[in-house]
Formats: structure tokens, C-alpha cells, sequence
């Protein structure tokens, strides 16, 4: 990062958390003229909500909550499974399913733990998925559940605001520039209570969750467009070849 810092003529960051944090580390060597913000951006039309016969929140018969994510220690799906057993538990008559969508290291210890539970009728690991299974999956849950020890701008909740989800997610770095108040929920990460209270949460109050969907959506539309994107990095490298050309 010094080296690019040094030689390049500009240097992007995702979010401003990220440049914050260069910036902190680099110390005299930081250059913040050259430092520019431009979120990551996806396909909004691709990743949208169902339009016939679309998928109501909390409106069916099962519950389903879901996490599309690497199986790696960054992600705490443990906690994330612990809620949900928890959740099960003090609700008997709830008929709640637990999607998970993704592959990686973590996977021996997150199958180990969903057998312990006694899960395995309840829990269900997709693998990896492509795009048009991500889609799809993030169709049919009700909420969607982000728990992670950090990030730096998560694709996933994109995805999720995008098809018009409620958001549940740990209040870390990267996260929290993302899931604000009017489009989700944040909880101290790692604490098991905090989760399964805002899940429980948003059961009992359903149109506090589609509300929350309809705002996720419309924060996707507005600041996660990839043509957005697009035109962000047209104007950058307009801007560098006329400073080049001494325009």
C-alpha cells in the first residue's frame, strides 16, 4: 500500500471505514490526495425482488433465515447456528428453517455443530452457489442474517437488500456503513442473546420486516448499482487524463 501510495496516480478505496483505516496505518506515508471512495456495485435488475407471485415476508407457514457467505473464521456462523437453536427452542411451534450458502474451512466444525443441535432436519448447508442460486435463495427467506467479525464492503448484503430483505447483521466494520436503522437491525457481534432477540424481534412484528425489505430495496437501488459504479470509475480516469494533459 506505501508503494502504490507512492507511485500510482490514485488509489480507491470501497468505503470510507477502509480509507480510515489505511490512512491510520500508513501514517506519513499515506497520501490522501490520491484517495478516492467507490463502492462496490451488482446487477440491481438481476438481484431484485420477485415480480408474479412473489415471495410475501413472514407470510408462510415456515420461517426462513438465511447467510450467503465463505465458511471461514471471519464469518461467525456458530453464533449465528447457536441463535437459532435457541430460537427453535423457546419456540416450539415454530416451524423455522436456517439456509447457509456457501463452502471453505470452517465447514467440518459448522456440520459437527448442527449435528450436536440435532439440526440436520432444520439447518440446511447449499455448498456454493452460483449467481442465479444466490438469487434464488435470497428469494425465498423471510430475513436475512449476517454474522461476521468484519468486512470490508459485503457483497452478500447487497444482495440481500437488493431482493429486498430485512437485515439482521454484527455491528463490525463494514457493516455498519451498510445496515442502517431504516433497512436492518445490527447486534453486538458474537453475542448469541443479542441475535436471537433481533430475530424474535422482527417475528413478532412482520411489518416492521416488510418495511425493512422495502427500505433495503430502495438503499440497494440508490447506492448499489453497478452503473453507478461504473460512471464513478469513467469519471476518475476522466478526471486523471486531464490532469495528465494538463486539461
Amino acid at each position: 500500500m506505501a508503494v502504490a501510495h507512492a507511485n500510482v496516480d490514485a488509489i480507491v478505496h470501497l468505503t470510507e471505514d477502509a480509507a480510515k483505516t489505511a490512512s491510520a496505518k500508513l501514517r506519513a506515508l499515506h497520501r490522501p490526495g490520491k484517495v478516492h471512495i467507490i463502492g462496490n456495485g451488482l446487477d440491481i435488475d438481476f438481484f431484485s425482488p420477485e415480480r408474479e407471485g412473489s415471495h410475501a415476508i413472514l407470510e408462510g407457514d415456515i420461517v426462513r433465515l438465511g447467510m450467503v457467505a465463505r465458511l471461514q473464521p471471519s464469518k461467525d456462523h456458530l453464533t449465528l447456528i447457536d441463535a437459532f437453536d435457541r430460537l427453535c427452542s423457546d419456540r416450539p411451534s415454530l416451524d423455522a428453517r436456517l439456509e447457509i450458502a456457501g463452502d471453505g474451512a470452517t465447514l467440518p466444525a459448522i456440520e459437527a455443530e448442527i449435528e450436536s443441535r440435532g439440526l440436520q432436519s432444520r439447518v440446511t448447508l447449499h455448498g456454493t452457489l452460483g449467481a442465479e442460486g444466490v438469487r434464488d435463495l435470497l428469494r425465498s427467506l423471510d430475513i436475512y442474517v449476517h454474522a461476521s467479525l468484519g468486512e470490508t464492503m459485503s457483497n452478500s448484503i447487497m444482495q440481500a437488500m437488493a431482493v429486498g430483505l430485512p437485515v439482521i447483521a454484527g455491528a463490525v466494520s463494514g457493516v455498519t456503513n451498510m445496515v442502517t436503522p431504516d433497512v436492518g437491525i445490527l447486534y453486538p457481534s458474537r453475542d448469541v442473546h443479542a441475535l436471537q432477540s433481533a430475530i424474535a424481534g422482527l417475528l413478532d412484528n412482520p411489518e416492521q420486516a416488510r418495511s425493512l425489505g422495502a427500505a433495503s430495496r430502495a438503499q440497494a437501488v440508490r447506492l448499489y448499482d453497478a452503473r453507478t459504479t461504473a460512471r464513478a470509475y469513467e469519471d476518475l480516469a476522466d478526471q486523471l487524463f486531464r490532469a495528465k494533459a494538463g486539461m
